[in-house]
Order: C-alpha cells, then structure tokens, then sequence
C-alpha cells in the first residue's frame, strides 16, 4: 500500500508478532495480559491498516503503558491523514471511561459521575456554602440536550463539581482535531460522541482535583487533547490563549462553590498556581515512573516538610520544575 500504509496483512502480522508480544507484556500492568490485549488492537485492522507501522507501533505502546485496551469502550485508535506528509498515522483517543479508569486508580476519587442534561431534566445546580448537585431525568421525552456536568466525590468525603453548557462543549470539540472523526462524530446526536462530551466535561473539571501523574500523561499524549489542558500539563504555548469553559481558568474555587474540593479556595498570590503543580506531577512521572512516593520525600526532604505541591511558594515550584526539567533532559 502506497503513501505509508501498511495493508491488512501486514498489519495484523506485526501486532501478532512475538517482538510485539515482548513489548506489549513489558508495558501492561499485571490487571491486563498482551494476549488479550493484542486481540482487541486486531479487530481494530479495518479501520488502521492503512496507518503507517511507526504510529500504529506508538499508539499501541502508549495505550498499553496507561493499561487501557483500545476496545472502542475506553480507547478507540483513530485513523488520522497528515496533509503535509501524506500519510496516515494512528493516533490514540481516550474515552471517558478510560479517564474515570485511571483517576480511580490513584485512590484519591471515589466517586465520579458525568452526564447530560436536557431541557425536561430535574437539575438543581447551586454553589456556595450550601451547593448543591441534584439531577434526576425522566424515562422518555427527555428533551433537547442543553449540557454536561461533572461530578467527583473524593475519598476524605469532598463532593466537587462543575456544569457546562453545551454551546461550550462544541467549542471542545472544534478545537479537537478529531472533530469529524471517531467518536465525536456526528456531535450530539449518536452514544459515542455524548461519550466525548462527558470526557470533556471531566477532563476539564480535573484541573481541580489531585490526579496521578499517570492521568496527567493520559491528557498529554490523547489524540483528542483540548490545546487550552494541554498547555496547562505540557507548558507548551499555544497558538491561541487558553479559554475557560466555566470563565474562571487559572484559579482555584472558592471554598464550597463550584469545584471546590479539598479545603479549598485561592491560592495566596505568592503560592503555586494549578498549572505549575501539574507540571511538576507530570515531569515526576517522566522521571521517575510509577514511583509515586520519590516526590513526596523530596517535598519533605528539601522544602522543610512540605507535603503537597499545593504547599509550595510559586517560587519553590519554579525552582522544582527547572530541576526536573534538567533531570529529564539528563535521561535523554
């Protein structure tokens, strides 16, 4: 097959190869086995076969190493055309299943629900020291869809929570280079794409909430990525300035308003901001894989007992985040 592409046969005879075998089991967690694994990738052959071998290769490892199966369900692998290169590449798409997955597995949520809301839905959305949460749909003749929301309970008891509407929703999905493609196909009117717009919702509420470096990683290498999340865990500058879906990005909540979790509240003009505490998760990732604890004993260790990246000035954070930039550069 021209342009790249590999054709059905070939395909399949590298995902079924023993080298991807090795590969694959020395990515996966011990909750999964390549063999299954590599089963669910060729039923994907259809749709990817023209794909180039290098980016099925990348999509493949990167799914694997996050311990989710490109099943449709939580993972899709998405056919992309480069215009520039003529080719096609395969790029990986995390559903919201597969980001509720992983921010489960770092035992900090216990509860997540996201959902829509149409026009004939009971929903009470307050904020304040008495907010409020409550959404109750009908069986039938639920309405036009008016928005989603996000709602996360945390394992100390802490609800958070965030609405948007579906105006902003679509403007997600227009800044996604998969807008016409995969599951956000036909937006909102098929399962798949209400999927996406609960991703978004959650994806973008999970600014606020204590995530693993793990699901920072999952937002970074996602194919369906929102530039304005993207900068935020990448440091990376965009090409246009980030837009908040709810108008408040770049602060913490109020304590008990919308999103609050935790204790709360804005951080003092000389603590760090949300974007350097998760810029640090994410290098601490890079640098020192699955190795949760290492951070926490650097905090401890070098910033006087310091026990969260919430508890450091913007300042120590800056200073952090350019160590970690200097260890990973040194890692190659």
């Amino acid at each position: 097959m021209g342009n790249g592409g590999m054709g059905e046969q070939k395909c399949r005879d590298l995902i079924n190869s023993p080298a991807m075998l090795k590969q694959i089991s020395l990515a996966l967690p011990k909750h999964l086995t390549a063999d299954r694994f590599l089963r669910v990738v060729t039923t994907a052959v259809p749709k990817i076969q023209g794909c180039t071998e290098s980016s099925i290769i990348k999509a493949m490892m990167d799914c694997s190493s996050l311990g989710l199966e490109p099943d449709g369900w939580k993972a899709h692998l998405v056919p992309f055309k480069d215009t520039d290169k003529n080719i096609v590449e395969c790029q990986l798409i995390i559903d919201y299943r597969g980001l509720t997955d992983l921010a489960r597995r770092n035992g900090e949520v216990t509860e997540i629900t996201c959902d829509y809301v149409c026009e004939n839905d009971t929903f009470e959305y307050s904020i304040g020291t008495d907010g409020r949460l409550n959404h109750a749909p009908p069986w039938e003749n639920r309405g036009k869809i008016l928005g989603f929301y996000s709602f996360v309970r945390l394992k100390d008891g802490t609800p958070s929570y965030r609405r948007y509407t579906l105006a902003e929703i679509a403007a997600v999905r227009e800044r996604s280079k998969a807008k016409n493609k995969g599951p956000w196909k036909d937006f909102p009117n098929t399962s798949d794409s209400l999927e996406m717009g609960k991703k978004s919702a959650f994806r973008n509420h999970s600014k606020w909430l204590p995530m693993s470096s793990e699901f920072y990683r999952a937002l970074e290498i996602d194919a369906d990525r929102d530039p304005s999340i993207g900068a935020l865990i990448t440091g990376k500058p965009l090409t246009e300035a980030p837009r908040a879906l709810t108008g408040d990005a770049g602060k913490d909540p109020e304590p008990g308003a919308e999103g609050a979790a935790g204790d709360g509240g804005e951080p003092g003009p000389d603590m760090s901001t949300g974007p350097q505490q998760q810029k640090i998760h994410i290098l601490d990732g890079k640098i020192h894989g699955k190795d949760k604890d290492k951070l926490y004993v650097i905090l401890e260790s070098e910033y006087h007992g310091v026990k969260s990246t919430k508890e450091l000035t913007k300042e120590e954070a800056s200073g952090l985040i350019k160590k970690f930039m200097e260890q990973e550069k040194a890692l190659g």
